[in-house]
């Protein structure tokens, strides 16, 4: 990835992109950078339009740490954050060896800036920065069970349903059911789901369970 300048600085990909704007990523009138404090307000009164899982604020202060990789965008001709990917790596040491995987905790587009591509293009360069700088084997992330449209844009980037979990959310009163989906490090983001949660959704139950 090229070097870029932003706010006076230089940047290079091994950075934590602080304060430093993305203007190397190709995307019309918007630019990425790395999460500062100042951006911490925002970014709380968007995860509340975007998510309906709270967050606290411990979690937003542990976006500004190595262990967090975040991602923020902005309109450029407004400065106005519109979008947000949030993702670190986990260790898995129970087999004989450390497997390292990435997890994306949350990623949402602004609902006046969707249906440019701006969310898929956001969650393909989260991927690679895990896969390329973090040296994950794999990347996971939970969604929940009828969010169709978000579940067909994690589809077409390569990831599948590794395990349906049943009432893994608990917000507004309810139980909601989540998918756990994964994309392996070298999977093509073109690759064909192995299921298909809407094709499961349409199908009849008895011949077609979500396992």
């Amino acid at each position: 990835m090229a070097e870029t300048k932003g706010h006076g600085a230089t940047c290079s990909s091994k950075q934590n992109l602080l304060g430093c704007a993305r203007y190397d990523w190709d995307f019309k009138d918007v630019y990425f950078r790395g999460v500062i404090r100042e951006d911490l307000k925002q970014l709380m009164v968007l995860h509340d339009i975007l998510f309906p899982v709270k967050y606290s604020e411990s979690f937003f202060n542990s976006l500004l740490t190595d262990e967090m990789l975040t991602i923020v965008a902005f309109d450029a001709k407004t400065s106005k954050l519109i979008a947000v990917s949030t993702s670190r790596v986990e260790e898995d040491t129970e087999s004989c060896y450390t497997r390292r995987a990435g997890y994306i905790s949350t990623l949402g587009v602004d609902p006046g800036f969707r249906r440019c591509g701006l969310g898929r293009f956001l969650l393909q360069r989260t991927v690679d920065m895990l896969v390329k700088e973090k040296n994950i084997s794999e990347v996971r992330l939970h969604v929940k069970a009828d969010n169709i449209p978000a579940i067909n844009m994690y589809y077409k980037a390569g990831f599948h349903m590794s395990e349906h979990l049943v009432n893994h959310y608990y917000f507004d009163g309810n139980y909601h059911d989540a998918l756990l989906l994964v994309r392996k490090s070298n999977a093509s983001s073109h690759e064909a789901p192995v299921r298909s949660p809407l094709d499961i959704k349409s199908a009849s139950t008895t011949t077609c369970p979500i396992i």
